[in-house]
């Protein structure tokens, strides 16, 4: 009876463990404001997109979100990746 109290208990610390672990590291879109670039264009876009150069793209971490390659337009305020 003991050893299966143990098993179960030790099961569950397991579990505790493996979701804290997975939501320890997050590289989702959670905590950070950076926004990843859009390749999107409507009809209403009435000016010519001035791309300046091109960003670097930042590798995900645990502590920082990444982000890809990009051209931004200040004009319009978008993100661009080609």
């Amino acid at each position: 009876m003991k050893r299966k109290i143990f098993s179960v208990l030790l099961a569950v610390i397991a579990a505790f463990c493996f979701v804290f672990g997975l939501s320890a590291c997050d590289n989702g879109d959670s905590g950070d404001d950076k926004k990843q670039p859009d390749t999107t264009q409507t009809p209403s876009d009435k000016h010519t997109h001035d791309y300046g150069t091109l960003q670097a793209a930042v590798p995900s971490t645990c502590a920082q979100k990444g982000v890809k390659a990009h051209y931004y337009c200040a004009g319009c305020g978008k993100y661009f990746d080609e």
